[in-house]
């Protein structure tokens, strides 16, 4: 989830471009930390990175992630089936 916010750089680079919305002016979603998202990425990958040296256990890492996705399919689909 993390990652959505080096995306986030590109679809608010896009908003300015096509409509016109900054950060200020309706794009604040996309904007997440602002100048501060590539000191955040390094940051969070330093975090990761020491978890996984100190426990040994990258699998653990990669399960977590495959269940994170996995509850947000199963999030979408009830939505989805209920109508919504």
């Amino acid at each position: 989830m993390e990652g959505a916010t080096l995306g986030g750089q590109i679809i608010m680079r896009h908003l300015k471009e096509h409509l016109s919305l900054t950060p200020e002016n309706g794009g604040s979603f996309f904007n997440s930390y602002g100048h501060e998202v590539g000191a955040k990425w390094k940051e969070f990958c330093g975090v990761i990175t020491a978890f996984a040296e100190r426990n040994g256990d990258d699998e653990t890492i990669v399960e977590a992630a495959k269940e994170t996705f996995d509850s947000f399919g199963r999030c979408f689909a009830e939505t989805s089936a209920a109508g919504i």
